[in-house]
């Protein structure tokens, strides 16, 4: 059989995490795009903080797939925690009808309690797993950080003045990021002989390159929509085609990293960076789209400093990765082009005059161009 039951049920959940990952970046879109007032800093680290605890879930799941074809209570018992995770996702975030004079802060802050008991329930479907799917390395120590995480998520269920939910935050990023550095799921053995965790972890990488793509391509359909072709901004649409095929690229160079990232829970969030800096990356370069339905200079010109700050922490970000993942050596011809091309934007973000940003998109195509010849040539 070239499909197992394994590979059939886990798709199912696959789409059901990707759902949840689309409610942080479409949230997180209309942040970028301000829609609303007062977004606090500790708005955004919680933001930070549930999407964070998204992708180490995903990560540790992958040891269940294999015990999801044993009977429909598993594959149930499996599902409930990204369906909880969703919820906290569309309460944490207000909907997009929302008017632009919602307080983020405290419409967060209102509705924290709900968010606090939805993770009390997370941990109540957690704990049964760790028991019920048999494999799990540090059995014992995922337990006492469910069992900790689940308890403090009950007193803010009761109790949120400033002070218990600063130290719930606290708490919260302490127990995540012990769990990422010193709780380690080293599996010795393919435990899972149907799907491999490479499979398992690049369906996430590549939904979320997905949504990525989505951005660029709704735009264009909205700009093909709303536009006359004597009415295209043609200085933008050359920025969002050399943003596209960077996106093309990069996912098209990820596969030589699509085994690294099983080693570690650090190498799984450095393959998403990229993918996440793209997605942000189209909603900033369509914002007056959806803002006022068109695309004009003025917007643009108001944008740009995102736009290129973006641009450079993309080039950069890949410079990282590629050493991280021991791809290129950092003074490697690609690498020089994308330091380059990250100096390139930085100076963009300071000098805002057209001259300048137009000597950036051309160069920015030359060392694009040129990438290509590179790797097509010498690789």
């Amino acid at each position: 059989m070239l499909f197992s039951n394994t590979e059939y049920l886990t798709v199912f959940i696959s789409i059901v995490y990707g759902f949840v990952a689309a409610e942080y970046l479409y949230g997180w879109g209309g942040l970028l795009l301000k829609r609303y007032k007062n977004t606090s800093f500790y708005y955004i680290l919680w933001t930070g903080f549930e999407f964070a605890y998204l992708i180490a879930t995903w990560w540790g799941s992958w040891i269940r797939s294999e015990g999801l074809a044993r009977s429909i209570g598993y594959f149930f018992l499996d599902l409930t925690t990204p369906l909880i995770l969703f919820l906290i996702g569309v309460i944490t975030f207000p909907s997009r009808e929302s008017s632009s004079d919602l307080d983020v802060h405290k419409y967060f802050i209102e509705r924290f309690p709900k968010v606090a008991f939805l993770y009390f329930l997370s941990t109540l479907t957690i704990v049964p797993n760790l028991f019920l799917f048999d494999g799990r390395p540090n059995m014992e120590r995922e337990l006492i950080i469910n069992l900790i995480g689940g308890g403090v998520a009950l007193i803010a269920v009761f109790r949120k003045d400033k002070f218990i939910l600063d130290s719930i935050l606290f708490v919260g990023w302490a127990l995540l990021l012990y769990h990422i550095f010193f709780v380690r799921d080293n599996f010795t053995n393919d435990i899972n002989g149907e799907f491999s965790r490479a499979e398992y972890l690049n369906i996430f990488v590549a939904i979320i390159f997905g949504y990525a793509t989505s951005e660029y391509l709704l735009g264009w359909g909205a700009l093909i929509r709303s536009s006359k072709l004597s009415e295209i901004n043609w200085y933008h649409l050359w920025w969002t085609l050399l943003a596209f095929f960077i996106l093309v690229d990069v996912w098209w160079s990820g596969w030589n990293k699509s085994q690294i990232i099983t080693q570690s829970i650090g190498y799984f969030f450095s393959s998403l960076a990229p993918p996440l800096i793209l997605y942000f990356l189209g909603v900033s370069l369509f914002s007056s789209l959806k803002i006022e339905g068109k695309i004009t200079p003025e917007k643009i010109k108001t944008a740009s400093p995102l736009i290129f700050g973006l641009f450079s922490m993309l080039f950069f970000s890949n410079i990282i990765t590629s050493v991280v993942f021991d791809e290129f050596g950092i003074f490697h011809l690609k690498n020089i082009l994308r330091f380059l091309g990250g100096c390139m934007g930085l100076l963009a973000v300071f000098k805002r005059t057209q001259v300048v940003h137009v000597i950036v998109l051309a160069l920015g195509w030359v060392f694009y161009l040129t990438h290509l010849f590179v790797n097509e040539v010498f690789n």
